[in-house]
């Protein structure tokens, strides 16, 4: 099977200061964008991009501070989890996220 497409044109992303590891990125639609990592001072960070990745925004999280790993959507509904049981969910397809629990324990 071969893809349709010929060639992509990858460029470099234009972070914001002190954002060192980028663990997980995931795109709702072509404009529409998240990741996750940690910074240099080892800290988890949630990125927003709204121009399909030229500029990206960090969001305010009610995280414990630890490093994310990875973030994921079905449909409207965002999961991120992170180190030492982090573990954030959205149902606003992003623009807010709250501790959630896993089998009724809570793991904030």
């Amino acid at each position: 099977m071969m893809s349709n497409i010929t060639m992509a044109q990858w460029n470099q992303l234009n972070l914001p200061s002190g954002i060192k590891m980028k663990r997980s990125i995931y795109f709702m639609n072509d404009t529409l964008g998240y990741a996750v990592g940690g910074s240099q001072n080892g800290t988890g960070f949630l990125l927003e991009t709204i121009d399909s990745g030229n500029t990206w925004v960090e969001k305010t999280l009610p995280s414990n501070g630890t490093v994310l790993n990875k973030i994921d959507f079905v449909g409207n509904t965002g999961y991120i989890c992170g180190r030492f049981g982090e573990w954030l969910k959205s149902d606003d397809g992003g623009q807010s996220w709250i501790h959630d629990t896993v089998d009724g324990i809570s793991v904030a």
